[in-house]
Formats: C-alpha cells, sequence, structure tokens
C-alpha cells in the first residue's frame, strides 16, 4: 500500500492577492495527472462552517504566500478569528 501524499489531511486558509481569506479548507486526496499533482480539497463555509464544494487545485498553485498551512482545524480556526 502507497503512503498518501504528505498534503491529505491538511488544513488551510488560502489568501486573495489584497490579502484577504479566500478558502477554508482541507485536502481530500491528491491525484496525479498529466500537468502534475492536484489536491482535493473540501471547502467550508466562512458563515456555519459547514462543508460546500470541493475543487481541485493544482499543488503548484498551493504556495506559503497564498495558502497557510495548519495540523488542525481548530489551530486553522484559531488563526482566522485572530487575523480577521
Amino acid at each position: 500500500m502507497t503512503e498518501p501524499h504528505p498534503l491529505v489531511g491538511s488544513h488551510f486558509l488560502s489568501r486573495q492577492e489584497d490579502g484577504r481569506f479566500h478558502w477554508q479548507g482541507d485536502v481530500v486526496s491528491v491525484v496525479e495527472t498529466e500537468k502534475g499533482p492536484m489536491a482535493l480539497c473540501q471547502l467550508y463555509s466562512w458563515v456555519g462552517g459547514f462543508p460546500t464544494n470541493k475543487v481541485l487545485v493544482f499543488i503548484s498553485e498551493m504556495g506559503f504566500n497564498t495558502y497557510l498551512w495548519f495540523s488542525t482545524a481548530e489551530d486553522r480556526n484559531d488563526y482566522y478569528y485572530q487575523h480577521s
């Protein structure tokens, strides 16, 4: 059995170019494509915190200047409340 990609199970906040928060979510799985690996992400509502959409994002686009990474959803939520 292969090990899951290191991002699977990670929690994140993403930011827009102007610094505002864009998405909050979790990496559900990573799929290999011809153009590189993509993360399947479960997104959550900003209002109620419930699951909304799932999106595929190229891992190469999930850099540390636009995505903030957390070990737990609680850490992600704490960061959001402290910085929003």
